[in-house]
């Protein structure tokens, strides 16, 4: 009996000892990681590293002679951040794959290209087999048949949705120099620089600050008696942007406009000045067009609302009284300029 629970242990010890020494670990693999222009702010070798490994629970690149050799290679095509990944090993390309989003920052591939890392070094692909080579005839055994080169490892294209979590994505901050058309806003069709600045949080909407200044305007009453009238104002708006697509894109805005209205008269008996504040709510549209990597031309268009309207008048000579200029219930303008991305 003795004998024989001895022999049997034995027998399972090599067995159980021949399956464990038969069971490879996990191949490590060594990468190789390129930006290319236009794609510098995308992930680095060491925080793909990180978060491959933290998925994988164990050490993965961590030599220069691992069996697996896996190259990715990160670019911006368009209007889309491009990751395309190489797998291969000392006898060739075991597969490869495409990851892309549309999305405004580079690190919304973050999360999707370790997953894909993680399970490609994991699991491998298998290499197919090579197909059996029939025997040659002796008629032809001086013909020898030239094996067909093998064809090329396709890369299967992942696209991420473009409202993918960019978590890297920082403030965006802009500065735009625009000329206005208005009508409304003075005695006839009125000119106008404007200056704006704007700031959108990552996965937020775009506040802008603005600054207008109308350049004098002449309204008479009499050949040579009248009055000059300037505006100068600062607007706040909230903005929806993106609303077409990252080459063309829309934005619809609200925001409110509060100013001074100064009218300087002349040719009369007794000439006066006046200063009075406005305000006014408004509605705009913008669309934006990219022009290189951080400069656009934005052209769009605005109605306002006053919530105080102003009117001026000047007693003439004859004892009536004649407008010089009154603010109609809605105005309007049209503005053309250019924008940067700081």
């Amino acid at each position: 009996m003795r004998a024989r629970f001895a022999f049997g242990f034995g027998l399972a010890a090599c067995t159980f000892a021949g399956a464990a020494g038969a069971t490879s670990p996990h191949p490590s693999a060594r990468l190789e990681l390129t930006h290319a222009p236009g794609a510098e702010r995308c992930i680095d070798a060491k925080r793909l590293v990180r978060a491959v490994e933290a998925r994988l629970s164990r050490r993965v690149f961590e030599t220069d002679k691992a069996p697996l050799l896996l190259r990715v290679e990160l670019r911006h095509e368009g209007d889309a951040f491009v990751a395309e990944l190489e797998l291969a090993d000392e006898l060739g390309e075991l597969g490869r794959r495409e990851l892309s989003s549309r999305a405004r920052h580079c690190s919304a591939l973050d999360d999707s290209l370790a997953l894909v890392v993680a399970l490609l070094v994991d699991t491998p692909p298998a290499r197919a087999p090579e197909p059996a080579k029939a025997p040659a005839s002796p008629k032809h055994a001086e013909k020898p048949v030239e094996a067909k080169p093998p064809e090329p490892v396709r890369a299967t294209p992942l696209e991420l949705p473009r409202d993918t979590l960019a978590p890297r994505e920082p403030w965006l901050f802009q500065l735009r120099l625009s000329g206005i058309v208005a009508w409304g806003l003075l005695p006839s069709t009125s000119f106008a620089p404007e200056f704006a600045v704007a700031a959108r949080p990552p996965r937020g909407l775009l506040w802008r600050g603005s600054f207008e200044y109308f350049f004098s305007q002449e309204a008479r009453v009499s050949s040579d008696a009248g009055a000059h009238f300037s505006r100068q104002r600062v607007g706040l708006e909230l903005c929806w942007p993106d609303l077409f697509g990252a080459r063309v894109s829309g934005s619809i805005c609200l925001g409110q406009r509060l100013g001074r209205l100064a009218a300087s008269g002349f040719g009369f008996d007794h000439n006066l000045e006046e200063r009075v504040f406005t305000f006014a709510i408004s509605g705009a549209f913008d669309v934006r067009f990219p022009v290189g990597r951080y400069f656009a031309v934005t052209v769009g268009g605005r109605a306002e609302l006053p919530l105080s309207r102003h009117r001026f008048s000047a007693r003439l000579s004859d004892g009536s009284n004649r407008d010089v200029f009154s603010e109609p219930p809605v105005g309007g303008m049209l503005r053309a300029g250019f924008e940067t991305d700081l």
